[in-house]
């Protein structure tokens, strides 16, 4: 042992020992206030920190407890930590315990589910440090954190990546997203596929390695456009025949920059097929519109022009479609006709289409047309009207021949009654004429009377001419011709024609002007025509000159029809003239420029005397006349001596069977070859006449000739009366007799077995020369 000194220490000693202990004081101090502050900081903190012992039993644990599983630190000292553990994750949490008490001052780190005091489970990551040996802590010290919504937000983070995957895999389109240097961040099976690849090989890998280098500089441009732009990118492009529709969607930070770029890719070659097809077929079907020989129009439903084809640009009058593009349809017609159009506008939108409507149509000129408007409604794909296709038909000239046409048909009917009047008025003419020539010729009467009867007899035979010109407007035809005095037939013609008028007729008629081979009555009809027409193109009056002469052949200005002898008829007016654009037209028919005018009078002419194996002709001039020159050849023969007037026929003798109709017409030719001196029988229809020949055969009284009316109705009629006639006797002669000089039998009766023709109505020369005729032939 140290020997004891009791010597008091010194005063420097004493100084040093305050300082010590004021050091140990203020050290003391600190541990204190360093002690608190930790007491302050652990029993503050959000997270949990205890000790427990080997057993697992709680020695010490912090406030914070109670915020987190309800629970009072007082409540759970002593208690084991293991009883609160949720019962799925105890055996784990057991074994991991066990690894930490073997192991002294090693940190373990974990993550178990506890049971807060109402039953719901907390999710705590804790930090395990093995600190038996430590003499002050001796236990197993344990920092835990609540990472329960931390372990949701992920769960539901994997939950949304799964469904993301599973959306974009459903995708049937490419799907994928890029960080903004272009690399892929995820990838859908359908990407992968067609790059084929696996998703796992595709990611971290640049969107453009995977392109040919044309194709991967083209989409990085886009790609740079999305990052600089930060606005949606959408782009097509074609890569071996098939088409994408890409959208790139630019995803930003919380600072604006862009991070990921999404990427949607769809196939759209389909629809670009079909695309090219509808172009195609729109190129085509303009092309069809264009080139169409039918003036189409397509309007929209406000009747804007949108499309016109070249026939009717032409149509219209227009050089180019653009003068009518995007002009309104209603400004090529009247403004009274604007209504009309737009309820047939609509009417076409409502049933789909409208036929055969008839508009006036303006030119670019101004003039007017009748267009008869077709029109198809286009609808788009939900059924709203789109355009109207109209078929624009210009039927001015065919309105006009329908017209002319309803006129002609009326005329003919006209004609058809004409003609008839005409047959019915010659079989009375017949016996009026054969009654007074018989009168005037065998009858003893005074120089009165004769005058008289004389008087009649002129009358009657006007009246023959009127039912001529009847049947010549009637049914026209091929020309019965006989020789004739042209000169007095266009004197007496024309006086009648203008008969009445404010014409003054010269007369210019050679007087050795050459008989013509004609039907006087067409002929007649020609003139007059002509007359007419001359009268018509001087309303206020003027003179008519006529003029008749022969031409000699051979001479230039007088052109020859054919080698011989012609005869030519002018007729000239002193009308406004025709203008020149329309003398090539004028022997057209329904050709007319009068208001009043049928447009059928020149035709007629015109046919007539091409018949007649003539021409006819027109000069003109603008305010100084027209002239018409009719040209026919010249007959061989001379005409028949007209019969004087007094003198009878002569006689003549035979057996006649006379088959008519008409009793009147029997009665009076009978007695008119009664008292030319021949005996006459008469029937009123074919199978009398025929039974009637056929009895007289057999008694040996044969009949010399039969006058055979064409127009017996009922029966075997002409023709089969005239078959009938020479079964019976192949020798018969018959005449054929006829009002209607267009039958066929007139016009060539020799071909039907006939030896002669008479025209009612018949004067007594008449009948007597064609019997005489007849009863020569052999």
């Amino acid at each position: 042992m140290p020997r004891r000194t009791d010597s008091p220490p010194s005063r420097h000693r004493l100084r040093q020992l305050e300082r010590e202990l004021a050091e140990c004081r203020k050290t003391v101090k600190s541990l204190e206030q360093g002690r608190g502050f930790f007491r302050t900081l652990v029993e503050n903190s959000l997270d949990i920190t205890s000790v427990v012992d080997p057993d697992g039993n709680l020695k010490y644990v912090t406030p914070s407890i109670e915020r987190l599983f309800g629970y009072r630190p007082q409540e759970l000292l002593g208690k084991s930590g293991f009883a609160f553990s949720h019962p799925d994750d105890l055996p784990r949490l057991v074994e991991e315990f066990a690894k930490i008490i073997q192991n002294p001052r090693v940190l373990g780190l974990t993550q178990s589910r506890f049971l807060h005091r109402d039953g719901t489970a907390l999710t705590l990551q804790g930090v395990f440090m093995n600190l038996l040996d430590d003499p002050v802590i001796n236990g197993i010290l344990i920092s835990a954190r609540d990472v329960t919504k931390l372990k949701e937000a992920e769960h539901t983070l994997r939950q949304s990546r799964e469904t993301s995957r599973v959306f974009m895999n459903a995708l049937g389109d490419v799907a994928l997203l890029l960080d903004s240097s272009g690399r892929f961040l995820e990838v859908n099976d359908t990407t992968a596929r067609l790059l084929n690849r696996t998703p796992g090989e595709l990611i971290g890998v640049s969107y453009l390695e995977v392109f040919p280098e044309d194709v991967a500089q083209r989409r990085k441009a886009y790609l740079d456009q999305a990052v600089r732009s930060r606005e949606v990118v959408r782009f097509e492009d074609e890569r071996q025949g098939i088409w994408f529709e890409h959208t790139l969607y630019p995803m930003r930070d919380e600072r604006g920059q862009v991070t990921r770029i999404a990427v949607l890719a769809r196939d759209v070659t389909a629809r670009k097929l079909a695309e090219l097809a509808l172009r195609e077929s729109e190129r085509l079907y303009r092309l069809f519109v264009k080139t169409s020989p039918d003036a189409l129009l397509i309007i929209d439903p406000n009747a804007v022009v949108l499309e016109v084809s070249e026939r009717m640009i032409q149509t219209m009058g227009y050089d180019t479609e653009e003068q009518l593009l995007g002009r309104s349809g209603l400004e090529f017609m009247p403004a009274e006709d604007h209504p009309k159009a737009r309820a047939n506008i609509l009417r076409t939108i409502e049933r789909g289409y409208t036929v055969n409507q008839e508009y006036t149509l303006i030119r670019k000129d101004g003039s007017h047309f009748l267009g008869e408007i077709s029109a198809v409604g286009v609808k788009d794909e939900h059924g709203h009207a789109k355009a109207l296709v109209c078929s624009v038909k210009d039927v001015t000239a065919q309105k006009r021949i329908t017209e002319e046409l309803l006129k002609a048909q009326k005329l003919e009917s006209i004609g058809i009654l004409a003609g008839g009047i005409a047959h019915d008025f010659n079989n009375i003419l017949t016996a009026i004429l054969a009654n007074l020539s018989m009168a005037r010729i065998y009858g003893e009467l005074s120089e009165e009377t004769s005058k008289m009867l004389g008087d009649a007899e002129t009358a009657a035979a006007r009246a023959k001419n009127l039912t001529d010109q009847l049947l010549t407007f009637s049914t026209g035809g091929l020309p019965i011709k006989k020789t004739a005095n042209l000169a007095k037939l266009i004197v007496e013609t024309t006086r009648f024609a203008l008969s009445g008028s404010n014409l003054k007729c010269e007369y210019q008629v050679a007087p050795d002007l050459w008989p013509v081979d004609m039907d006087e009555g067409q002929m007649s009809q020609v003139i007059q025509n002509l007359a007419i027409n001359a009268k018509q193109a001087m309303p206020e009056g003027g003179v008519l000159r006529l003029r008749a002469e022969n031409l000699v052949p051979g001479k230039k200005d007088n052109p020859p029809l054919r080698r011989g002898k012609t005869v030519r008829v002018s007729i000239t007016d002193q009308g406004t003239g025709i203008p020149a654009k329309h003398l090539d037209k004028v022997f057209d028919p329904f050709f007319t420029t009068k208001h009043e005018g049928r447009g059928l009078g020149l035709a007629i002419c015109y046919s007539i005397v091409k018949n007649h194996g003539g021409r006819i002709e027109v000069d003109s001039t603008i305010g100084a006349g027209t002239t018409f020159h009719v040209t026919l050849p010249a007959s061989k023969t001379v005409p028949a001596a007209e019969p004087r007037g007094r003198e009878p026929p002569p006689k003549g003798s035979g057996r006649i069977l006379l088959i008519d109709d008409e009793e009147l017409v029997r009665r009076a030719t009978g007695q008119v070859l009664r008292r030319l001196g021949y005996e006459v029988a008469s029937a009123e229809n074919g199978p009398t006449g025929l039974r009637l020949y056929k009895k007289e055969m057999k008694a040996g009284r044969r009949f010399d000739l039969v006058v055979l009316d064409l127009t017996i109705p009922g029966g075997p009629g002409a023709k089969g009366i005239m078959r009938g006639l020479l079964k019976i006797d192949p020798r018969a002669k018959v005449i054929a007799a006829s009002g209607y000089v267009n039958d066929p039998i007139m016009l060539g009766f020799s071909a039907y077995g006939f030896c002669g023709v008479l025209c009612k109505p018949y004067e007594l020369g008449e009948i007597s020369a064609a019997i005489q005729k007849a009863l020569a032939r052999s």
